[in-house]
């Protein structure tokens, strides 16, 4: 195996990540068909959730009446009622646990073909197919199920301890009668580290699929994530770190500048819908992007 080069420069590794990705461009296409699928069934959860307040307010139009003259406190309220009834409250749970089981798997099987032709290209050069694209995804399923489900854990923990560590923070601010705007100014700092948590989480999450593609094992993918982002001087680390918060600046920037331009009148709407068509083809690309930036910096044929 040849040795991994440690002076290729960041542009470098986001020019090769970017050219995957455009080789690869039936990923988006999956990727907008997952959201679908996705979010097409939560839609169909909500629903079925709200489906007795809809049922009524539909009653109520049949009947002659019109939206605007329904008494919607007294229907929210009779809504809301329904959860003291046992059956009913039994079916939204059922309908919660379908979707968090729907979501997981999924996920779980879209981010396995993802990863794993992500893979196969930046390695062997294997051009994209759709039977490769499923029988990856099934290959993977269940390793990747267990992986997501041990980030979550690990995010929960930690978090645990970060928002116990500031409870007892500012506890002992107040006992030892320090002034208040001590805790504000203490509270900025903090805010920003934990940001930067998110995101370096958010890598190691990243590092961590790649490599699940190794061996299928989920602790060895947790064990050379850890390794490959503290190695080379957090090389890879600081890589995807730099280009998500760039991700992240470009999209605030958007955000601000769309925001004041949806304050113009009648034109205002016409901007929104151009910044929620921006935001889907952001996300939409990052996350594809991210994914193939996590390969190509582990890969020793990519470097």
């Amino acid at each position: 195996m040849p040795a991994r080069a440690k002076n290729a420069s960041y542009s470098d590794l986001y020019s090769r990540a970017w050219k995957v990705c455009v080789d690869l461009w039936p990923l988006w296409v999956a990727r907008f068909l997952y959201i679908i699928c996705n979010y097409g069934a939560f839609i169909v959860c909500v629903l079925f959730t709200f489906w007795p307040l809809i049922s009524q307010v539909l009653q109520n139009q049949q009947a002659g009446g019109h939206l605007s003259s329904a008494d919607y406190q007294a229907l929210i309220m009779d809504f809301f009622g329904r959860f003291k009834d046992l059956s009913f409250l039994g079916a939204v749970a059922v309908l919660a646990v379908f979707y968090l089981i729907w979501w997981t798997v999924i996920s779980a099987w879209f981010n396995g073909g993802l990863f794993g032709r992500l893979t196969a290209w930046v390695r062997e050069g294997e051009p994209f197919s759709w039977l490769a694209f499923g029988r990856d995804g099934f290959y993977h399923l269940i390793p990747m199920v267990l992986l997501q489900l041990f980030l979550v854990v690990l995010l929960i923990l930690i978090l645990g301890a970060l928002c116990f560590i500031g409870f007892l923070g500012f506890l002992l601010l107040g006992l030892l009668h320090f002034p208040g705007f001590l805790g504000l100014v203490l509270a900025l700092p903090l805010g920003l580290a934990l940001i930067l948590f998110f995101l370096a989480y958010q890598v190691f999450a990243l590092v961590a699929q790649a490599g699940l593609m190794e061996n299928g094992r989920v602790m060895e993918a947790v064990e050379k994530s850890y390794q490959s982002c503290s190695n080379d001087g957090f090389r890879v680390l600081k890589a995807l770190l730099l280009m998500i918060l760039m991700a992240t600046g470009v999209l605030i920037v958007l955000t601000l500048f769309f925001k004041a331009l949806e304050l113009i009148p009648v034109l205002g709407i016409l901007f929104l819908l151009v910044d929620f068509g921006l935001r889907v083809v952001f996300y939409m690309v990052t996350d594809i992007y991210f994914p193939a930036l996590a390969v190509v910096s582990l890969s020793p044929k990519a470097r």
